[in-house]
């Protein structure tokens, strides 16, 4: 049990009363917003699957992007710029890979949790 000071009169009261013992002020609790260590499992689960889903989407639009700007520039140099092609779309195909196995496994997660 932690100890609290009332807004009142300044006792020292316990965090658990519903009123302060001394002069009656009504205490409210307040909840601070959940953190990963007060969250379910499923819930941390369901956070890290979100976060990676949005991470993945971001890189592939930007590899897309940048694999379309890399085809419409004339670096001199054509094997080089296959070359960073190449690469640019093999990065953003593996990042697009991973946001739909998040999707898949969020569903899975939400499918699971309201059955």
């Amino acid at each position: 049990m932690a100890f609290i000071f009332c807004k009142e009169c300044g006792n020292q009261i316990s965090d658990k009363a519903e009123r302060c013992p001394y002069c009656g002020m009504v205490m409210y609790n307040i909840q601070p917003p959940p953190t990963y260590d007060m969250m379910t499992s499923d819930e941390a689960k369901e956070e890290k699957l979100k976060k990676r889903r949005l991470i993945g989407l971001v890189v592939f639009i930007l590899g897309f992007i940048f694999s379309v700007i890399i085809g419409n520039v004339d670096m001199g140099g054509g094997e080089l710029q296959m070359v960073l092609h190449g690469i640019v779309e093999f990065v953003s195909t593996v990042f697009l890979i991973i946001s739909i196995v998040s999707e898949v496994k969020l569903d899975k997660l939400k499918r699971e949790k309201y059955k």
